[in-house]
């Protein structure tokens, strides 16, 4: 398999996802009120033979929208720590209030896509219905995933056997001050997470 089909497949993933969050966010901003809504989101997945429901709580408001699109990628020393393994150079492609970096290494199989793109009107409801949609896409469940920025999700594809590198593609969106964080990975979710955790610090 050419080492350059899964990242056009990841960069598909993560682009779909930030679009649905931006899609909703444009219906919010038309019918948003002046006050503040607290929404419950909750996710189950199977764990063994029982399963295990999370739940998390989100404002219904708007984000302030003072966080800032950094304006260069991460370079790969700077990624290294929480990778866990050295990246390539990115391709960049800046459109002013998007940032979208990829990290794709033909010898390793090493595949990392990021996107950083602005959306003051979004609130954390919004992005919780995204990222469970685009996980139901793929067949698999979106996690919250607390600490991270005003609300965040987490999800990992059943595709390992499809990557280069046999690691299975995990996805992570983060909302902080009115910029949305995505990040597709084909590395270990610990690192993966790790990764997301860096990224929240640049906004």
């Amino acid at each position: 398999m050419s080492s350059t089909l899964p990242a056009r497949r990841t960069f598909t993933v993560a682009s779909l996802c930030i679009g649905a969050v931006l899609l909703l966010a444009g219906c919010s901003s038309s019918s948003s009120s002046s006050g503040t809504t607290a929404a419950s989101t909750s996710t189950t997945a199977a764990s063994g033979s029982g399963a295990t429901t999370t739940t998390a709580q989100t404002s219904g408001s708007t984000t302030s929208g003072s966080g800032k699109v950094p304006s260069t990628c991460p370079t790969p020393a700077q990624l290294a720590p929480t990778a866990g393994t050295t990246l390539p150079t990115p391709q960049t492609k800046n459109t002013g209030g998007t940032l979208v970096c990829t990290y794709n290494d033909p010898n390793t199989g090493a595949n990392v896509v990021v996107e950083f793109t602005t959306s003051p009107h979004l609130s954390a409801s919004d992005l919780a219905t995204a990222a469970a949609s685009q996980a139901k896409a793929e067949n698999v469940t979106a996690i919250p995933l607390p600490g991270l920025g005003k609300a965040a999700f987490i999800f990992t594809q059943n595709d390992a056997s499809q990557n280069v590198n046999r690691q299975a593609t995990t996805g992570i969106v983060v909302l902080k001050d009115g910029v949305i964080i995505g990040l597709e990975a084909e590395l270990p979710v610990a690192n993966t997470k790790a990764v997301a955790t860096y990224l929240t610090g640049l906004v």
